[in-house]
């Protein structure tokens, strides 16, 4: 994690490393296709436009999230709030809980991307324009709590968008 993280041949290592980095509207944060990074802590994206996707060939970059972690965007009562988020080609797996936690989000759009093997993949509540296109929702057996396991749980959210996904074995 000591490279710039600026090219494809000086690239960060980790996931942890994010959370150490100031971006700006606009950046781009980019996975190696084929590579694995593990989640190793509760991940709040950085606030506003921001575009995270993948590079080269392969199958989708892996975030693992070792079977204890989330993503959280919005979550307004810890002050995350965020904003034109797009996640395109990764491939999610690995929560006790569902990959994603998404409240008081505005614009947030999954592009070609897979959730899966948690206990649920996503979960959103008051927000707006949330986007799934092409997508991949299942194989979400690991309900937390004996709650019931889920592809994606909508409550409250307004204009979302949900075209040419695949959501199976929830």
């Amino acid at each position: 994690d000591n490279n710039s993280g600026i090219s494809t041949s000086a690239p960060w290592k980790t996931i942890a490393k994010l959370r150490l980095v100031t971006f700006n509207a606009g950046d781009t944060v980019s996975f190696k296709s084929g590579d694995t990074f593990p989640v190793t802590s509760t991940f709040f994206s950085p606030r506003n436009n921001i575009t995270f996707n993948s590079y080269g060939t392969g199958a989708k970059p892996i975030w693992d999230f070792g079977n204890s972690y989330i993503v959280q965007l919005g979550w307004t009562m810890a002050a995350h709030p965020g904003s034109y988020i797009t996640f395109n080609g990764i491939h999610f797996t690995n929560s006790n809980d569902n990959l994603f936690w998404l409240s008081g989000t505005d614009h947030i759009t999954f592009e070609s991307c897979i959730l899966d093997g948690s206990a649920g993949g996503m979960y959103t509540a008051d927000g707006t324009n949330l986007t799934i296109r092409n997508s991949s929702l299942g194989n979400n057996p690991k309900p937390p709590l004996g709650a019931p396991s889920h592809g994606i749980y909508i409550d409250g959210t307004a204009n979302v968008l949900m075209e040419y996904n695949d959501l199976s074995n929830n």
